[in-house]
């Protein structure tokens, strides 16, 4: 084995060769990273196929192995200890797909995942666990990933929450967001995610500390703190003012179809929900600004915080509230307030919306509020759904709280 400590990193553009070599990877001096030798000591290349490299990944739970990963092919290597150079590639097998962008290759327990392609394949989703190369995307999901605009513009990472091991990958030319979710008994579930408004979801990587996860925003920059029992996050608006964002979470099920394509009657739909734990909460919003038509905040000439008329008299909204201003740090004007807070009741609420084409456009939604705390009333029926031959539903829960569902049923007739 050999006892030497250095970094290793990709090297496009490698100088050392000439013309350039874009297929080289480098180890640092021995216990210097600020050094990176131009000898055979210290330089590794693909040598399956012509390739240029894209990173060097150690595969996790394999000791001394790495893994050379190209734009169309990926070795593995292993180090020997030799004094020539101490890695050896692995002859009897590669890995037949490169990778798309080095910051899709993310690694956890036994797994590398990344976002791959190869010169006869387009971008899909594969994971090792250190052996032959195992695919997770579907065939609706490949047919997805060709329609990317720009799949090369992308990042993803790896994290374990709640059991699950969950490999997120964002897309910011094309704005969507997927994550992979590895089950325990060794299948797994793709999903979609985004931000409050279906946008890409604005996290680029995770850390964990302090018995808590870290990610910091894509977008502002800002850190949060992240797990599954927060439903809401607060963002700074383009006013600086701080807003607080209720997280979508939406399910869209299977298409509904007969085995011969005929039209059905969707008679209800249903199933049995966790309900009675989380109460009604009254939430501040912060105070009701006056503005104009276009949407421009109202300020006042001084820095006085009653408004008065020429005779002194306050001036009141049409409820009889003063109307006051907003002390702020500026000396020369503060912004038109009602004398009164808005706020908000984060009701727990699940809508459906119905599809009759296949999924391509959904109706409008039809509300359910759940029951306060402890009443316990669990079951959700959706009645005279209407005729189609195929149907896919769409469920969106709303509130403050955890939602625990059952599998649904739907019950047709012809």
């Amino acid at each position: 084995m050999s006892s030497f400590t250095y970094f290793i990193c990709a090297a496009k553009e490698d100088n050392f060769y000439t013309p350039p070599a874009n297929n080289t990877w480098r180890l640092s001096a021995n216990n210097d990273g600020t050094s990176w030798p131009n000898d055979a000591q210290h330089i590794g290349l693909i040598q399956t196929k012509p390739d240029n490299i894209q990173a060097v990944v150690r595969a996790p739970s394999k000791g001394n192995m790495i893994w050379v990963m190209g734009s169309v092919v990926t070795e593995s290597w292993f180090d020997v200890g030799n004094l020539l150079f101490p890695y050896q590639r692995q002859n009897q097998y590669n890995i037949d797909y490169g990778c798309i962008s080095a910051a899709t290759v993310a690694y956890m327990d036994e797994i590398v995942c990344w976002l791959a392609m190869n010169e006869k394949s387009g971008p899909i989703i594969m994971y090792t666990t250190g052996g032959l190369p195992l695919k997770v995307t579907t065939d609706g999901i490949d047919y997805f990933f060709a329609q990317l605009q720009n799949p090369q513009d992308s990042q993803a990472f790896m994290y374990r929450q709640d059991g699950h091991l969950f490999y997120h990958i964002n897309f910011y030319s094309d704005n969507v967001s997927l994550f992979v979710d590895f089950l325990p008994d060794g299948s797994h579930k793709i999903y979609h995610a985004s931000d409050q408004n279906l946008n890409y979801f604005i996290a680029a990587q995770v850390a964990f500390f302090g018995n808590q996860y870290y990610f910091v925003s894509k977008n502002t920059g800002n850190m949060y703190i992240f797990d599954t029992i927060f439903t809401q996050y607060q963002d700074v608006d383009k006013n600086n003012n701080i807003v607080t964002y209720e997280i979508p979470r939406i399910r869209s099920c299977r298409n509904i179809r007969t085995p011969k394509q005929e039209y059905f009657i969707a008679n209800d739909a249903g199933f049995t929900i966790e309900s009675g734990e989380t109460n009604y909460q009254k939430q501040d919003e912060g105070p009701i600004y006056l503005i104009t038509q276009n949407g421009n905040k109202l300020i006042t000439q001084g820095s006085s915080v009653f408004l008065v008329t020429q005779d002194g008299k306050y001036l009141v909204t049409q409820d009889g509230n003063n109307l006051i201003t907003q002390q702020i740090d500026m000396t020369d004007f503060n912004y038109l307030i009602a004398n009164q807070d808005a706020y908000a009741y984060t009701t727990p609420r699940v809508d459906l919306s119905i599809s009759y084409d296949g999924g391509a456009s959904f109706g409008n939604d039809f509300s359910y509020t759940l029951p306060p705390i402890g009443i316990r009333k669990n079951r959700l029926y959706w009645w005279q759904l209407g005729a189609t031959n195929d149907m896919v539903l769409q469920f969106k829960f709303w509130g403050i709280g955890r939602f625990v569902a059952t599998d649904g049923i739907v019950n047709i007739r012809q």
